[in-house]
């Protein structure tokens, strides 16, 4: 599967990329995961699939 960044994701939906992230965090994007990052310090590490984001669009519309 292609990853892809928050970023490109959230244009793609129309979208912020805080938006995007915060809606992977409530479970309720299902494009991607958020893990916690290895380092930790609260940040995570958000894992986006194209093909996920290309599901999701065309279950939407």
């Amino acid at each position: 599967m292609k990853r892809i960044t928050i970023k490109n994701a959230a244009y793609q939906l129309g979208m912020s990329p805080q938006a995007v992230r915060v809606q992977i965090d409530r479970g309720l994007l299902p494009i991607g995961k958020a893990l916690p990052s290895v380092q930790g310090g609260g940040r995570k590490t958000y894992y986006v699939y194209q093909e996920y984001v290309d599901d999701f669009l065309a279950n939407i519309r």
